[in-house]
């Protein structure tokens, strides 16, 4: 089965932390395409001003929103969840919850993550960030992709310690220690993607983390 992963538009990068700072309209998430077994999947669809970039990043992919039948949302920030509206024919996966749009909008809960079953994708638990979020592991042309979300970022591994101002600060570390762990490429919510010698670095840092 072939699964292809498409970074539609970079996130903008953050280098403030949570409760620190006032994120502004033109904050937004990574938005990210995934190709699986039929399925148009987008993770995080993005912020209020960047919906006709998104909507033109699919154009130049041959799809219109009816075609993308899936949107999971890694966590409840309006930076990755505003242009869920955008795609009114999509299920809606979130951390705590599937709505289902073509039979009157049926939603079912869930207590646990291993419940939230999407084709072709590993759900796993990074919360920290939030009580609840989620990253995606994909597998695809060989390698391990973690759509991290939320769940890992590059200013907290530079500045070589997870702030104690954070949300559950010793969450969010176990969180990206997991993703590092596994991940051959990382897709982080906010600046460009971690691989290759850059991942390598990175992850010797996150070893050494603390909060």
């Amino acid at each position: 089965m072939k699964i292809t992963v498409e970074l539609l538009r970079e996130g903008t990068r953050v280098d403030s932390y949570a409760g620190e700072v006032k994120i502004s309209r033109a904050c937004c998430s990574a938005v990210v395409l995934i190709r699986a077994q039929g399925d148009n999947i987008i993770v995080d669809p993005g912020a209020m001003d960047y919906a006709d970039e998104v909507l033109c990043a699919l154009h130049d992919r041959g799809l219109r929103t009816e075609d993308i039948n899936i949107i999971v949302n890694t966590h409840m920030h309006l930076d990755h969840t505003y242009n869920d509206y955008l795609f009114k024919d999509a299920i809606i996966y979130t951390p705590t919850s599937v709505w289902y749009t073509d039979d009157g909008n049926r939603v079912e809960m869930f207590s646990d993550v291993v419940d939230l079953k999407i084709p072709g994708i590993t759900v796993i638990d990074t919360a920290g960030h939030m009580e609840k979020h989620i990253s995606l592991i994909v597998e695809s042309e060989g390698k391990r992709i973690v759509i991290a979300g939320d769940a890992v970022r590059e200013s907290i591994i530079q500045g070589e310690r997870v702030p104690e101002k954070y949300p559950n600060a010793k969450e969010y570390l176990k969180s990206m220690k997991k993703i590092f762990a596994v991940a051959d490429e990382i897709i982080p919510g906010h600046g460009p993607i971690i691989k290759g010698e850059r991942l390598k670095q990175l992850k010797e840092i996150v070893k050494k983390l603390k909060v």
